[in-house]
């Protein structure tokens, strides 16, 4: 297998930061807007072997015990010379926090992915988030949300479009290494509620290192795995990205 290392220079004109991870790393004392842009790129192993490039922005506004986000991304990969593997994804969250400990959560959600033969997959939910320590150097939360999932694939998987009722549940871990590098880890376990044995586990490590007060180096280690996937679709795909953040709040 090959294996690519990836040096992505982007540059930004516009004042414009899954099953897909959302959680970030959440710190205090940031109210207001606050803007975060990435870029990168890296290999992937799994349903397809390829060269991988990720843009992606997100939109915090916190005002008091509320806050909320707005996230897209959109990656382009090249597959044994072809051009023909995109995945797209968008996610909206409300918070509210209603105790010290107890976070109250509802989003929605919108996913496109090629390699998955995932046409488009929606996703409703609401729950709560217990985030038992929140400092400026350590964060561990627990989120448990059920959700709504409506999807269709692709025309080669020659499957009928699906609704199901999910059970999301997240661990999260963010710790500032020093004053110049934060490590953060989320696992995912996502079971389909009629029937258990249908079920979905996300995890996402990455590693930021400062560069200057608003960018940083991200490296990004993400696995997938899915009980049940589509037909000549494999279970695990395992993603190594490494790329830029620009923060607009800086760090």
């Amino acid at each position: 297998m090959r294996v690519l290392f990836v040096v992505l220079l982007a540059a930004f004109a516009m004042p414009t930061r899954a099953q897909i991870n959302t959680e970030q790393l959440r710190k205090r004392n940031q109210e207001g807007l606050h803007l975060q842009l990435d870029a990168g790129g890296g290999y992937a192993a799994g349903n397809t072997d390829f060269l991988q490039l990720s843009l992606g922005a997100r939109l915090d506004a916190t005002k008091g015990r509320e806050s909320g986000f707005a996230l897209a991304r959109y990656t382009l990969a090249e597959a044994n010379g072809d051009t023909d593997v995109s995945n797209m994804f968008a996610h909206v969250r409300y918070n509210s926090k209603l105790t010290p400990l107890v976070v109250g959560e509802v989003f929605a959600q919108a996913e496109r992915n090629a390699q998955q033969l995932l046409e488009h997959r929606y996703l409703f939910g609401g729950g709560v988030r217990l985030e038992f320590v929140e400092t400026e150097a350590v964060g561990v939360a627990l989120g448990t949300t059920p959700m709504l999932e409506f999807e269709q694939l692709a025309p080669e998987a020659m499957e009928d479009p699906t609704q199901a009722f999910r059970w999301s549940n997240y661990l999260a871990l963010r710790v500032d290494v020093s004053d110049t590098a934060e490590a953060f880890s989320v696992v995912y376990a996502q079971p389909r509620l009629e029937a258990i044995s249908d079920y979905r586990i996300f995890s996402e490590s990455r590693l930021d290192l400062k560069v200057s007060e608003y960018l940083k180096v991200r490296l990004r280690g993400l696995v997938r795995y899915d009980s049940q996937p589509p037909l000549g679709v494999e279970e695990t795909d395992v993603t190594i990205l490494t790329g830029f953040v620009f923060n607009s709040q800086g760090s």
